[in-house]
């Protein structure tokens, strides 16, 4: 994932990350996948950076919502959201 990732942004100048898990974000969980892109957006649109040298990331962890862990349709990683030391150990890299 780490190579992927460096592979991805080799040779961009990047200023800014903005970086999610999607979270506890507005109360909408899983639904808060975009709002790491939204946020770039503003920073764009308030600030004045140039869109190019932002980097959304939206880290996918799973999710302990049922109803989307039983959809096929779902495009998230359908397991039970990662959380202790596991997902400490996945943030810090």
């Amino acid at each position: 994932m780490e190579d992927d990732f460096l592979e991805q942004t080799k040779g961009r100048d990047i200023d800014l990350i903005v970086c999610s898990d999607a979270e506890q974000i507005l109360g909408i969980g899983d639904q808060g996948v975009g709002i790491a892109t939204a946020k770039s957006a503003i920073y764009t649109l308030l600030v004045g950076m140039d869109p190019s040298k932002t980097l959304s990331v939206t880290l996918d962890v799973g999710t302990d919502n049922e109803e989307l862990l039983n959809d096929h349709l779902y495009v998230g990683w359908p397991h039970k959201r990662v959380r202790g030391d596991t997902y400490d150990i996945f943030i810090d890299k």
